[in-house]
């Protein structure tokens, strides 16, 4: 087996986040299961007026996981760093 340099980022909605979203349009509230699964709305004029990282972690829950494996079949595909140059 090969190691490669991987780590995940999971970011997971919480009720502000869903609260707010609702907030967009109170007159069709959605569920959180139902908002998983729309697009999501990038108009940034509907974005709250405070973005800070502190609401961030407040609206998502953030999981950094170290190890990645990779359940596909065949070869990882890989560039070297230097390659991007």
């Amino acid at each position: 087996m090969e190691t490669i340099d991987r780590a995940a980022v999971i970011v997971t909605p919480k009720k502000p986040f869903y609260d707010w979203a609702n907030s967009l349009d109170p007159q069709k509230p959605i569920s959180m299961e139902e908002l998983d699964e729309k697009e999501t709305d990038t108009d940034e004029t509907c974005w709250p007026e405070n973005l800070s990282y502190a609401i961030f972690q407040e609206w998502f829950d953030i999981k950094i996981c170290s190890m990645v494996f990779d359940m596909e079949e065949g070869a990882i595909s890989k560039e070297s760093a230097l390659e991007e140059e």
